[in-house]
């Protein structure tokens, strides 16, 4: 944890796939009937490239529906609000399908399939197969792009899980110029009071890029 926080201030950080942050939630998650969570957090976008602030709300409506709304103040040249309305339908108790619209430079729309398997009480996976992206506010020029993913979470001891995430997204249209393979590596650490704080390195190679790009988030969670 202390490693990531120091990262925040001397890593050259940028996030490859902006598919990332089109989701109400600052982490995927499984879904609950119960949640209630307010959330903040900072993610930075590399040398010279500005910064964001996400904060955000989700809760549970029944059994079966979750909503949200997340505000990204997204500050480069200028301040830019993005904002992303989601609400997740579960399926089963280990299934859910998500849906977000995304407004700011441009709109876009995000439909999720998610699917959690808990192996035991330390070792759990969410998979999203798949993730499917529409319109310009986050395609730009491509009709339709797909991501599949994973997020394995480990508990290390009580108060500390380990975090890992893998996604690759390609374009339909165009699958060599916009793939995209990120890994993200954390750790998220409950606090005393109802809440967690998290921070993930993520890096990936785009395409034919030949250099990685790297990010960071940091975020706390507060379960009310």
């Amino acid at each position: 944890m202390l490693l990531l926080l120091f990262l925040v201030g001397v890593a050259p950080i940028y996030a490859v796939n902006a598919l990332h942050d089109a989701r109400f939630q600052l982490l995927p998650q499984p879904p609950s009937s119960d949640r209630f969570e307010l959330y903040g957090g900072l993610n930075t976008y590399g040398q010279n490239q500005g910064f964001a602030i996400p904060v955000g709300v989700a809760m549970g409506v029944n059994d079966f529906l979750e909503i949200g709304g997340r505000l990204d103040f997204d500050v480069y040249d200028e301040l830019v609000l993005l904002l992303d309305l989601g609400a997740k339908i579960r399926i089963s108790k280990v299934e859910a399908i998500q849906f977000d619209m995304r407004f700011g430079e441009g709109w876009g729309a995000v439909v999720e399939y998610s699917l959690f398997h808990a192996l035991n009480r330390r070792f759990s996976m969410i998979y999203t197969i798949p993730r499917i992206s529409f319109f310009e506010g986050l395609n730009g020029d491509e009709p339709l792009i797909v991501e599949i993913g994973t997020l394995p979470r480990l508990r290390l001891f009580r108060p500390v899980d380990l975090l890992l995430n893998l996604t690759y997204s390609t374009s339909i249209t165009s699958p060599v110029r916009y793939s995209a393979f990120d890994i993200a590596v954390g750790t998220e650490l409950k606090l005393i009071n109802h809440s967690r704080l998290f921070a993930m390195m993520q890096f990936g190679i785009a395409g034919r890029h030949e250099s990685s790009d790297f990010a960071l988030r940091l975020g706390l969670i507060y379960e009310l």
